[in-house]
C-alpha cells in the first residue's frame, strides 16, 4: 500500500467544493440532538458546558431538563449549583454546575443577560475557550468562526494534508489556519455540524470508513489508512 503524503499543507481544497459535498450528506446523516434543535446562542453556551470532556448523546440526556430548570441567562445566574450538581452528576464532572452559574451571572452582569457576539467577549467567559467559542459564534449565531476539537480537526488534518506535529489538534495552529480558510460565507451552521458529524461517525483515528465519507475524493488521506 502506499504510503499517505500528509505533508501537503497548500492542499487546493476550497470551501465551496467542501460545502456542495458535505450538504446532501448532512441532510441525510446528521445527528439528532435536543441541543441541535433551533439553536439560538443561549442553548448552544449551554450545550457546549455540558459535551466537556462528554460524549454528545449523553450530554443530551440531561441537556433537554436543564435547559427547564435554566431557560435563561437570569434564570441561570440565580439557579441553586446544588441542584444543578444533581441534575448533570449522571454524565460526570458535577463542578460544571458552578461554571454553570459563573456563566450565568456573567451574562447578567457584564451582558445585560444576553450573549455576547463577538468571539473575544465569549473567550472572557467561564468555561469557554476557542472551540466554544467558535461554535457559539458559527451555531448559534450563524457568524463564519473558526472552531477546533479533537474529531473535527482529526477531519481537517487528513482533508487538508497537515501531517500529525505531536499535538492535539485544537492546540495545532495549522489546523484553526485551514479551518478558517474553509469557512463558507454562509451556510455556515450546517458547514460546521456536518464537519463535527463526520469527525464522529466516518472519519475515527483508527478504520476511518473512508468509503462512505462525502470528503473522499479530495481528501489527502482517504485511502491510505
Amino acid at each position: 500500500m502506499p504510503q499517505c503524503n500528509l505533508d501537503n499543507e497548500s492542499t487546493p481544497v476550497r470551501s465551496r467544493e467542501v460545502q456542495s459535498r458535505l450538504a446532501p450528506w448532512y441532510r441525510k446523516h446528521h445527528r439528532r440532538f435536543s441541543f441541535r434543535r433551533r439553536p439560538t446562542p443561549y442553548k448552544i453556551i449551554l450545550a457546549e458546558l455540558l459535551l466537556r470532556k462528554t460524549r454528545a448523546a449523553d450530554a443530551d440526556k440531561v441537556f433537554p431538563a436543564l435547559l427547564a430548570l435554566v431557560p435563561t441567562p437570569s434564570a441561570l445566574a440565580r439557579a441553586d449549583v446544588a441542584s444543578l450538581e444533581r441534575l448533570v452528576a449522571p454524565i460526570g464532572l458535577p463542578r460544571r454546575a458552578a461554571t454553570l452559574v459563573a456563566m450565568g451571572k456573567a451574562l447578567v452582569e457584564r451582558h445585560r443577560g444576553k450573549v455576547p457576539h463577538t468571539r473575544d467577549e465569549l473567550l472572557t467567559l467561564p468555561g469557554i475557550g476557542p472551540y466554544g467559542a467558535g461554535a457559539v459564534m458559527s451555531i448559534g449565531f450563524g457568524v463564519p468562526t473558526p472552531m477546533v476539537d479533537g474529531p473535527m480537526g482529526r477531519v481537517l488534518r487528513r482533508l487538508g494534508g497537515i501531517r500529525e506535529n505531536g499535538r492535539a489538534p485544537y492546540y495545532d495552529k495549522r489546523v484553526w489556519t485551514f479551518a478558517e480558510r474553509l469557512l463558507p460565507a454562509s451556510g455556515v451552521r450546517e458547514f460546521q455540524l456536518a464537519l463535527l458529524d463526520v469527525g464522529a461517525l466516518l472519519c475515527r483515528p483508527k478504520r476511518p470508513l473512508c468509503s462512505a465519507c462525502p470528503l473522499e475524493n479530495i481528501c489527502s488521506y482517504a485511502g491510505y489508512s
